[in-house]
């Protein structure tokens, strides 16, 4: 019963952002990204995840790995953020979140998000990048991505910008830290993919 309450505000709220979005005549499409602000938790709510970024919530279209966590310390928007947490998380030295969404060859994206990184809070690499992927979706057929290493203690905005190669049945939104330090987070919210004219 809650999945298909989640499931029917996010319908929803894209609805209303594409109308949103087209009454204002910028050009730009709905937001592609489902719980894009990490307001919805997982079906396993123990687990700290978000609604649409795990595998088989409610679909096989988005996944988080290691020390991602969905948290209510601190929001861009709303009440919660997606995170990446350091060592003291006890789940590792990495971690990361993936969504697709549909895409279309030729078609120009954009992704914007904001990004915010605790004090302590260090990473070897780690970068927010866009992957234009084939139907099978096995194979990448372009990329294009920002390294995320001036991200402090105030909210910054990253945006990334792309057009889909021949083929592109979907875009990957991915955000991967690894090597990361014992103490801190990386943290993110307030996300919009969208296609542009």
């Amino acid at each position: 019963m809650q999945t298909d309450r989640r499931f029917f505000a996010g319908i929803v709220a894209g609805s209303l952002m594409g109308f949103f979005s087209a009454s204002a005549g910028s050009g730009e499409s709905f937001n592609l990204l489902r719980n894009a602000s990490f307001e919805y938790e997982g079906a396993d709510a123990h687990a700290a995840g978000a609604f649409h970024w795990m595998l088989n919530d409610p679909d096989e279209k988005g996944d988080s790995w290691g020390s991602a966590s969905r948290e209510s310390w601190r929001a861009k928007q709303g009440h919660y953020a997606g995170t990446i947490r350091g060592r003291w998380a006890g789940q590792g030295g990495a971690g990361g979140w993936w969504q697709d969404s549909p895409a279309t060859s030729e078609q120009t994206y954009r992704f914007t998000g904001w990004f915010f990184a605790d004090p302590e809070w260090t990473a070897g690499e780690q970068f927010v990048k866009l992957e234009f992927r084939d139907q099978a979706n096995n194979q990448i057929l372009g990329e294009v991505s920002a390294a995320l290493n001036d991200i402090g203690e105030q909210w910054t905005e990253v945006t990334l910008s792309s057009t889909a190669p021949s083929g592109t049945a979907f875009v990957r939104l991915v955000i991967h830290a690894s090597d990361v330090s014992d103490g801190g987070a990386l943290q993110f919210d307030y996300f919009s993919l969208v296609a542009v004219d």
